[in-house]
């Protein structure tokens, strides 16, 4: 579906694997928007209609928009309840069970 592009991504066609061209995006809301590609194989020739989302938040932007809430990634979520939880104490160094989701999620 996508693929690494020095440090961005690009669709691939479903059909044949070779990378897509985007014809023409609809903003529908902040979050959400509906796409039209096209394959570059001429041999395909495939075209498709899909979606782009934002699902979670990562981290909170500076600049806030009321019409955009999305909730905190689940990962992030259990990384937030482990420090709520934690005892008492230095709260810069991260635990193990930390360090081992931030690899997870990584």
């Amino acid at each position: 579906m996508t693929a690494p592009n020095h440090g961005g991504y690009r669709c691939l066609c479903p059909a044949c694997g070779e990378p897509m061209f985007i014809r023409k995006s609809e903003k529908q809301t902040p979050t959400f928007q509906t796409m039209y590609a096209r394959c570059n194989n001429i041999v395909c020739g495939a075209s498709y209609v899909g979606t782009l989302t934002w699902d979670y938040t990562l981290s909170p932007s500076g600049l806030p928009q009321p019409q955009v809430t999305l909730p905190l990634s689940p990962a992030k979520e259990r990384l937030q309840a482990l420090r709520d939880l934690a005892p008492t104490g230095n709260k810069d160094q991260l635990t193990f069970l930390e360090q081992l989701d931030q690899e997870a999620t990584a």
